[in-house]
């Protein structure tokens, strides 16, 4: 089924968990604060379990960690729109054998070909689609009926606003995520969306995305580790002032995933990933562009 947001779609899952008696969700210890406020507003514990240069759960520490809680769910984000490892993907599916209840996040993955088995699928179409609203949500044992607030539609108003204006619009499109901030409770994605969402030739999108995915990469030797329709990712010791000044140029990270609020420096984080974008509105001269910049930040904050 589809809801207006991811953080709504994931609000349902989470009251579901909740009333098959989960009490503890197992998480990425790398991860977007909205993914994990869900399951907390439902009061479920979130016991984040270290990950893998990939950002992905770690095999090893999940399989201590269900041993220790044999009543967790578990939740694996497809973070950057990478693939899991084998050995991740096997430690998955032995905990679902056990009973475990999984939830995945393709947020980042949604034009990717390789999807996880999981209890749960949830993505918010928003990232990486041309929509102004819209997620799905896959699993649910009951599906409730769903309308749309004042909330949605202002928030829908925003985005179309802030998506017709292109680079001009970005004021407008962090505006309603600002709203997107307070709107939890879950609301029917919007008849504008699923117009778009029929029309979209999702394989033409993927390959274009591709493309530019390939193109930065190949540009970016020994800085890029990681290159998928949502991203190229880049690994680099000055990541955050690499993102600052980028930004400042008009280049946002489609991935920046601060230091949670309260989440103390002595405890890890990522701070050395940068996310690139490879939106099919990039053209060849964009793109060119903005591989010369990050290689010239880079080779700045190398010297």
């Amino acid at each position: 089924m589809c809801t207006a947001l991811g953080r709504q779609a994931l609000a349902l899952v989470a009251g579901e968990l909740r009333e098959r008696g989960v009490r503890v969700l197992l998480a990425p210890d790398h991860h977007c604060l909205t993914m994990l406020l869900p399951f907390q507003l439902e009061g479920i514990a979130v016991r984040t379990i270290p990950t893998g240069t990939d950002t992905h759960l770690a095999a090893e520490p999940l399989r201590a960690a269900l041993a220790a809680r044999p009543d967790a769910a578990i939740l694996h984000s497809c973070t950057h729109g990478t693939r899991a490892r084998p050995a991740l993907r096997v430690a998955l599916a032995e905990a679902r054998a056990a009973g475990h209840l999984l939830v995945v996040d393709e947020t980042h993955a949604i034009l990717e070909d390789d999807h996880l088995p999981a209890d749960y699928h949830v993505a918010s179409l928003r990232k990486l689609l041309p929509v102004p609203d819209g997620a799905w949500v896959t699993g649910l044992a009951r599906v409730p009926p769903l309308t749309r607030s004042a909330a949605d539609e202002r928030l829908t108003a925003l985005r179309e606003a802030g998506l017709s204006r292109g680079r001009g619009g970005l004021a407008v499109l962090d505006r309603a995520e600002e709203l997107a901030d307070e709107n939890w409770a879950p609301g029917a994605i919007s008849p504008t969306a699923m117009g778009v969402l029929a029309r979209l030739d999702r394989a033409g999108l993927a390959a274009t995305r591709r493309d530019n995915s390939e193109r930065l990469r190949r540009s970016l030797p020994g800085l890029a580790v990681a290159a998928t329709t949502c991203c190229v990712v880049v690994r680099h010791p000055g990541a955050e002032r690499l993102a600052a000044a980028l930004a400042a140029d008009g280049v946002r990270p489609p991935v920046d995933w601060g230091r949670p609020p309260g989440h103390g420096r002595d405890r890890p984080w990522r701070t050395d990933l940068l996310t690139l974008p490879v939106d099919e509105g990039l053209t060849a001269a964009d793109l060119d562009r903005i591989a010369e910049r990050t290689r010239a930040l880079a080779a700045a904050w190398d010297r």
